[in-house]
């Protein structure tokens, strides 16, 4: 049960969810809360931030990768840098968060360097 002193902060939080909810479909966007239960499923799960980022789209990239892997992970802070970058130094970069399990998996998978990787040519240039 919530505490009388806490419940003017939940409220504002559910209202402004709901107006936000409410605009996504206005517009006719999509409105997805991320879920960060499916990240720590378990009671005494352990989040280490495996890579720190200064700039969003690397870590955007990064998350897609590991997001292919399944392996479950999420970034902080990235809503505060999209919206001004200049933050990106003053909080530290944008974090990507998994489990402390996964640690090893997600860092080979991030340490992978594709740039020796054969080019893709054009069909027509190979004529």
């Amino acid at each position: 049960m919530q505490s009388s002193r806490n419940w003017p902060k939940t409220k504002k939080i559910y209202d402004a969810l709901s107006v936000l909810g409410s605009e996504f479909l206005r517009r006719g966007l999509q409105f997805e809360r991320q879920n960060l239960a499916a990240i720590t499923d378990q009671d005494d799960v352990k989040l280490v931030a495996v890579r720190r980022f200064r700039d969003l789209p690397e870590a955007l990239v990064a998350k897609g990768l590991l997001d292919s892997a399944n392996i479950g992970c999420f970034l902080s802070d990235e809503n505060t840098v999209r919206m001004d970058w200049l933050w990106s130094n003053a909080l530290g970069g944008v974090r990507l968060w998994v489990r402390e399990d996964d640690l090893a998996e997600s860092t080979a998978l991030l340490g992978c360097d594709f740039s020796n990787e054969p080019e893709i040519t054009d069909s027509a240039d190979s004529q």
